[in-house]
Order: C-alpha cells, then sequence, then structure tokens
C-alpha cells in the first residue's frame, strides 16, 4: 500500500468512507487511523512495541457503537486489523498489521475541553491476518483476553469529577491506595506489566509530584529543584529508586521526585549506591509524613 499525502487519498486508492477514524476499506477489513498531530493521544507503550489507541468519539463519555462496537467484534473475534499512521509533518501509510489484546477505559478530555472516559485499544503488531505468523507472546495475551473492559476510571477520577473537591492528603491517600490494588493484580508477564503500568502508573506517579510539592525530593539537591518549565510545571522526574526490574516496587513510598540532575547522579553517578540507600529513606520519611499530616501544605524543604 502506497503513502497518501491527504486522507481522501486513501479512500480514492483502496475505498472506504473517507472519513478517517475506525473504519473498514472496500474489502471489508476494520481499519484504524493514528495521526500523530491529534486529535487523540495514541502512542507506543514503553518497554513493547504494542500501541495505545484511543476509540470513536471526540466529545463526551465513548460508548460501544459505530467504530468502538467494530473494535469490540474484532477484539472477540481475534481477528487482524489494519494500522494506517500518519507521523507529524508526514504522509499517512499503511505501517501494520495488529490484533487486539485488550481494552481500557480511562479518564480523558475531549475536543470540548471537559473530562470525559475513552476506551484504548490495546493493539499488538503482527506480520500478516494469518495467526500462524503471529508471535507467540500476542498469542498468550490473546489466550488470556476473557473480553472484558479493564476500567481505570474508577481510582484516577480528575479533580473535577466527584460533588466535592478533596484535599490533597485525601488525594494522596486515594492515590496510593490506586497505585497499590494495580500492584497486588499484576501479573508476572513482562508485557501485561509493561502495559498495565501504563495505564495505572499514573496513580503512583501523580501521589508522588503531589508529594514533592513540586521540589526535588532530594534533601542534598545541588542543582535546581524548583525550576520551572516554560508551562510553569515543574521539572521533575519521578523515578522508582530501585528499579522494576530488580524488584523495586510501582508505590509511593518506594517512588521519589528529583530534578534532572539528581535523577543523573542517581542513574550513573559513582555514588549511586549510597545515593539510592538515601533517597529510599527520604521517600519512606516523607511519604509517612504527608500520608499522616491534616493540612495540605507540602512537607519539608527537601
Amino acid at each position: 500500500m502506497r503513502p497518501c499525502v491527504r486522507a481522501s487519498e486513501v479512500a480514492d486508492a483502496y475505498g472506504g468512507n473517507r472519513v478517517l477514524g475506525i473504519t473498514p476499506l472496500a474489502d471489508g477489513i476494520l481499519t484504524v487511523y493514528s495521526d500523530e498531530k491529534g486529535p487523540h493521544a495514541d502512542t507506543r507503550i514503553a518497554g513493547t512495541n504494542w500501541i495505545a489507541y484511543t476509540g470513536d468519539g471526540l466529545s463526551g463519555d465513548q460508548q460501544i457503537r459505530n467504530g468502538n462496537r467494530s473494535m469490540a467484534r474484532y477484539q472477540a473475534e481475534q481477528r487482524a486489523l489494519r494500522y494506517w499512521h500518519k507521523p507529524y509533518g508526514g504522509q499517512w501509510s499503511f505501517e501494520t498489521w495488529v490484533v487486539i489484546v485488550e481494552c481500557h477505559s480511562r479518564w480523558g478530555r475531549g475536543e470540548d475541553g471537559k473530562n470525559r472516559r475513552e476506551y484504548v485499544w490495546v493493539l499488538a503488531p503482527v506480520a500478516s491476518p494469518l495467526r500462524e505468523n503471529w508471535p507467540q507472546e500476542v498469542i498468550d495475551a490473546l489466550n488470556e483476553d476473557d473480553g472484558s473492559m479493564h476500567d481505570n476510571t474508577l481510582d484516577m477520577a480528575p479533580r473535577e469529577v466527584g460533588e466535592t473537591p478533596v484535599s490533597d492528603r485525601e488525594r494522596y491517600r486515594r492515590l496510593v491506595a490506586a497505585a497499590r490494588r494495580t500492584r497486588a493484580g499484576r501479573t508476572q508477564r513482562s508485557r501485561s506489566v509493561q502495559v498495565d503500568r501504563y495505564f495505572r502508573s499514573p496513580a503512583a506517579r501523580e501521589a508522588v509530584i503531589l508529594r514533592s510539592g513540586g521540589r526535588c525530593e532530594n534533601s542534598s539537591c545541588a542543582g535546581h529543584p524548583t525550576e520551572l518549565t516554560d508551562t510553569g510545571a515543574p521539572i521533575l522526574e519521578v523515578d522508582h529508586i530501585n528499579d522494576l526490574g530488580r524488584g523495586g516496587e510501582d508505590v509511593p513510598e518506594s517512588m521519589i521526585a528529583l530534578c534532572p540532575n539528581c535523577h543523573a547522579l542517581k542513574t550513573r553517578g559513582t555514588n549511586r549506591q549510597g545515593l539510592r540507600t538515601s533517597l529510599l529513606a527520604i521517600a519512606r520519611t516523607r511519604h509517612q509524613a504527608f500520608a499522616e499530616q491534616e493540612q495540605c501544605s507540602p512537607v519539608g524543604s527537601g
């Protein structure tokens, strides 16, 4: 399939209805389109070559209808579909065949600027529509998929959702509980862990950012602990003090917010082992202090 500059050229060359998103071509095989410019934040899931593809519907809660209904059918039937992609400033091109290995529901923001529940279909690239050509890890994921929706909206409600706002202390408590539930429910399959982290680790990360008060949590930070980006956000990197691959846990008391300089020292510095020991003690102390404090003021000054 040749690249196409405009969306209309895809339909002109291969049939279809000229509406990008989730739609079949003339041969009836479902095709999904992903434009790197938007409107959805489709992305490769870190640590895998799998794709997190946002469902059909630009505003309001997404429903299992139209394109999402077609996706649900392909998931149930374990059928391959086409994935077309347009990099920023590039052309539309057929990139790969994919199969749907999971479906998640998460909080997103529609084109109207309002929070909404949206579907994210996890697409695993395969060489062809023929199952005998699919990687074993994809076959394993399909065998374990029961077709149910993984609802990630229960623990991670945006601040605007709900009748009454909660204090930072209460939100921290809820985020910690969400992160622990995720840890308890994880399997040992490497791909499942990576996918799960993509959808649910935001709870742990948000808790650590909240706890940091916008400052590097390393008490001996000699860099720029309060530096901001152009948008006013703190330049902080949330890090697992002990890497996940070496037994680290995806929970706030085992994670810390660091400025880029301290992150580099913790990762590549000659004294990184001693720094990790120190940072773990800091994280646990700050976690306990923040969880117990009655007011929502930031803890410490590190």
